[in-house]
């Protein structure tokens, strides 16, 4: 599986005692020494979701006993039409049979098939769910797919057909996945609220780019030593035997050089897609560039005065309901 293309910024700082080493081991602590350490991560691909989510009065059990009739029938279009078949004509004709399942409960078995087939197959599957289904249905389960599909070409192609307005559904799956914690879901979900341009999702971005605290450990965690080591004899045992005389050494070794202990480390993490996302959402909508970086406060303090007062100004002058969450107080 080729690694998820989102990227991660880690902030590290490194407390280290630089100590110089005397004969027999002994330290004398010299000065404290901190070191900044700014290094970029790659992460994996998001872990595999079974089934794109439904809204809750789906979840009955015509539904079930629906989404299992039209997996056999598909299946069964895909042994007749597709899978082995080569010929044009004959493939042409199943994604015509295939083209019937426009119900929401075909979506999960025709994405088992897309995974299952060619090329041909997977770009008449995101046409499908962009233009024959349900728009609502449709939108979300792209959006789905753009975040959660475990294959990176399905989640890249699903993206790139996923387009604005965003549906109720759309919208709470987005926002999920931005609220989930989860460095490579959330990643996906920015660029699903990108791709999007979902306004509403702004508060989410904005606490997403610094997902979790920062982490702190204590104690020696690592050590680096520069030295030279020498030998010496520090003891002599006389051995005597019959007619002979000889000694027994005590051999012990002597290191002279520097030592560098790390005693305390921080980790700070910062979802440069979340970040960026929310920057561009914030200048399309807002008119003007907008960008405080990774400081979150200020963000949440310019989304309360400056944002909300602009949003609910323009709501009588655009169709659409404006974001009216409101951020907790920054402590």
């Amino acid at each position: 599986m080729q690694p998820f293309n989102r990227t991660a910024l880690v902030c590290t700082s490194l407390v280290a005692l630089s100590t110089t080493s005397a004969v027999f081991g002994q330290a004398t602590i010299q000065r404290p020494v901190v070191q900044t350490a700014r290094v970029q991560t790659t992460v994996s691909a998001p872990a595999s979701v079974v089934a794109p989510p439904m809204p809750s009065e789906q979840a009955t059990r015509a539904f079930i006993i629906a989404k299992r009739a039209y997996d056999k029938d598909i299946k069964r279009i895909r042994g007749q039409f597709l899978g082995a078949k080569q010929f044009p004509a004959t493939r042409e004709r199943g994604l015509e049979e295939l083209s019937k399942f426009t119900d929401a409960a075909a979506v999960e078995p025709l994405i088992d098939l897309a995974r299952k087939e060619k090329q041909d197959v997977r770009d008449w599957l995101f046409e499908h769910f962009a233009e024959r289904l349900d728009p609502e249905v449709g939108q979300s389960t792209l959006a789905w797919m753009a975040i959660h599909d475990q294959d990176p070409e399905m989640r890249k192609e699903a993206l790139a057909h996923l387009h604005g307005p965003a549906a109720k559904t759309t919208q709470m799956v987005v926002e999920r996945a931005i609220d989930s914690g989860n460095m490579d879901i959330v990643s996906a979900g920015a660029g699903a609220a990108g791709a999007l341009q979902l306004v509403q999702a702004i508060p989410h971005l904005i606490v997403a780019q610094q997902p979790v605290p920062s982490m702190s450990g204590s104690g020696d965690l690592a050590f680096i030593s520069v030295g030279t080591q020498r030998y010496l004899v520090t003891d002599l045992q006389p051995v005597v035997g019959d007619n002979s005389v000889g000694f027994d050494p005590t051999l012990s070794v002597a290191t002279e050089g520097t030592v560098v202990r790390i005693i305390d480390a921080v980790v700070e993490f910062y979802n440069l897609d979340a970040h960026n996302a929310l920057v561009n959402i914030v200048k399309e909508d807002f008119g003007q560039p907008v960008d405080f970086g990774f400081n979150v406060p200020r963000w949440k303090q310019w989304y309360e005065e400056e944002y909300l007062p602009f949003a609910q100004a323009r709501a009588g002058k655009r169709a659409g309901t404006p974001p009216t969450t409101r951020l907790e107080p920054t402590n």
